[in-house]
């Protein structure tokens, strides 16, 4: 007789869950769905689970000089002691897309973004 065990479907999941509760669990219903966030979680085997992946922002890709030139025009020409300036660059990218001023700006007509069919 073969007596090993199959682990639960959502074993990872719930193993680092119970390790550290304060991840958060996102729940696909089906295939294709929208993860949601679900407190607490159920594990129901029908499911899917996740640990909510972390967002990741974009690195800048401008030289040292052209993110020093680019800082100057924009908020002048003062930087805490210790930040680079592709930190610097690196933080308003950040900024920009958290803030909603992206969306805003892709939204805009006037920028040349938005699709005229709406599509």
């Amino acid at each position: 007789m073969n007596n090993v065990k199959k682990p639960h479907k959502h074993a990872e999941v719930m193993k680092a869950y119970a390790e550290d509760c304060s991840l958060v669990i996102e729940c696909q219903l089906h295939e294709g769905a929208i993860w949601e966030v679900v407190t607490p979680p159920s594990f129901f085997h029908s499911y899917s689970y996740r640990v909510k992946p972390e967002l990741e922002y974009p690195k800048s890709t401008l030289t040292k000089y052209a993110a020093w030139n680019t800082y100057q025009r924009a908020r002048g020409t003062c930087i805490t002691e210790g930040m680079s300036v592709l930190t610097v660059a690196d933080e308003a990218v950040k900024e920009f897309i958290t803030s909603g001023e992206m969306v805003k700006y892709f939204m805009n007509p006037a920028n040349g973004y938005v699709n005229k069919d709406n599509t």
